[in-house]
Parts: C-alpha cells; sequence; structure tokens
C-alpha cells in the first residue's frame, strides 16, 4: 500500500510538473523543473518495481537520470 502510495505521488508530481511548464510557470531549463521530474520518477520507480513492472521501472530510471544529469550539468 505504502509503495502504491509513492507511485500515485509520483504521478501527481509528474503531472503538476508538466502542468506548470505547459502554463509557462516553470522554465524547462530550470532546476526546480527537472527536480520535479526526478521525484516523480523515484515514486513511479519504487511502485513499478514493488509490482514487478520491469518496463516501468528501466522507463523511469532513465528519466530520472536525465533529469539527474540536467541539474548537475547546468
Amino acid at each position: 500500500m505504502v509503495f502504491n502510495a509513492l507511485g500515485w505521488a509520483g504521478a501527481i508530481i509528474y503531472i503538476l510538473s508538466y502542468l506548470l511548464l505547459s502554463l509557462k510557470k516553470l522554465p524547462s531549463h530550470s532546476k526546480r523543473f527537472h527536480g520535479l521530474n526526478l521525484l516523480g520518477a523515484i515514486g513511479v520507480t519504487i511502485a513499478a518495481f514493488y509490482n514487478h513492472d520491469i518496463p516501468s521501472v528501466v522507463l523511469n530510471v532513465v528519466w530520472g537520470i536525465i533529469s539527474i544529469l540536467s541539474i548537475v550539468i547546468k
């Protein structure tokens, strides 16, 4: 139950970051945008791993790595 709650939280964070980007409230190059994406990736990855959803784990790990690189390289 906790793992699924983390997955839902991650999904909500993904949606929030995309909404803020689309409404031009958050620039795509900001660390805050990439930080939200990283948090979303972590939450969804945990839930996916718990539910043995390997394609989703791989997708979200890669998404998280991209987010980390985007934060660090700036």
